[in-house]
């Protein structure tokens, strides 16, 4: 992941640097280190380990810093790199609020309690998310870009479901196994739905000739997810801390790139569905 986000803001650099019309793109280039910035919190870790924090700090975002800096310098686009370095060296003074705190409790907040999954992978993976979500809807421009971001969204989305719950909190639902699967995939659908249509409504705008492609990859988002929730519940045990469900899931977001793989995951939804009501009813939850 660490050698595929490099590698993509080096591509970002240099799709964008020097091009007029996309040039105002290279700005998303600035937002790993901002992120990185406000986000992070380990600041009261290194005070205490080194009186030269601050010189850690700078290290850090220069790191994250040098795939701009680096084509800017190559193309001649010195503007760019001033502006670069500048937000390096803002580094050096670290945030004296609680960013982080704040967002968190706010897009937390925002998801209905019953959709535990999506509240524990955001706290996990929320920053990543944020990323790729903002990578996405500036790289609209460009053909496909964003529909393999949107793609690797679907990705992390997907492991929110790896993780099985107690036995306990399974049992806190009050209805009959249909329903319980309903309410998971609609709180999951309803929640992707919001992350992915913005991009996908920006993206269809600009690339008209393309819609058949969005609404058959929509289509295909919406199956994955399903079939995501229906193999978790097929194989769910909360005892165990590896189940088969973790690879049929990651064999469901591959079967995206073969496009003959593409109706497996449908035909696994409806073998598989008796199987997660069967399973659901052994542990507690009425038919």
């Amino acid at each position: 992941m660490l050698f595929f986000g490099i590698f993509f803001l080096f591509y970002l650099s240099w799709v964008t640097i020097q091009n007029p019309n996309q040039q105002v793109y290279s700005y998303l280039l600035f937002l790993p280190t901002l992120l990185f910035y406000f986000y992070r919190n380990d600041l009261r870790f290194l005070r205490k380990l080194t009186a030269a924090y601050r010189l850690l700090l700078l290290t850090d975002s220069f790191i994250l810093m040098i795939p701009v800096l680096m084509i800017s310098i190559l193309k001649q686009e010195f503007q760019i790199t001033i502006q670069a370095l500048i937000v390096v060296l803002l580094s050096i003074f670290s945030p004296s609020w609680p960013v982080k705190n704040y967002t968190r409790t706010f897009h937390i907040g925002l998801i209905n309690p019953r959709a535990f999954e999506w509240r524990a992978g955001i706290r996990k993976n929320g920053i990543v998310m944020a990323m790729v979500w903002l990578t996405s809807l500036g790289m609209v421009w460009a053909p496909a870009v964003s529909l393999f971001l949107l793609w690797i969204l679907h990705a992390i989305i997907t492991s929110f479901y790896q993780e099985h719950e107690s036995g306990d909190l399974l049992r806190t639902h009050f209805g009959n196994v249909d329903s319980f699967l309903m309410e998971k995939v609609k709180y999951g659908l309803r929640y992707q739905l919001i992350l992915l249509a913005p991009t996908l409504f920006v993206y269809s705008f600009l690339h008209p000739e393309q819609l058949w492609i969005i609404v058959v990859f929509s289509l295909i988002n919406v199956v994955s997810l399903i079939f995501t929730v229906i193999i978790k519940y097929s194989y769910y045990d909360p005892e165990s801390k590896t189940h088969p469900s973790s690879l049929l899931q990651t064999f469901g977001i591959l079967s995206f790139a073969v496009p003959f793989l593409l109706p497996v995951p449908l035909i696994l939804n409806i073998l598989h569905y008796p199987k997660a009501k069967s399973k659901l009813r052994s542990y507690g939850i009425t038919s």
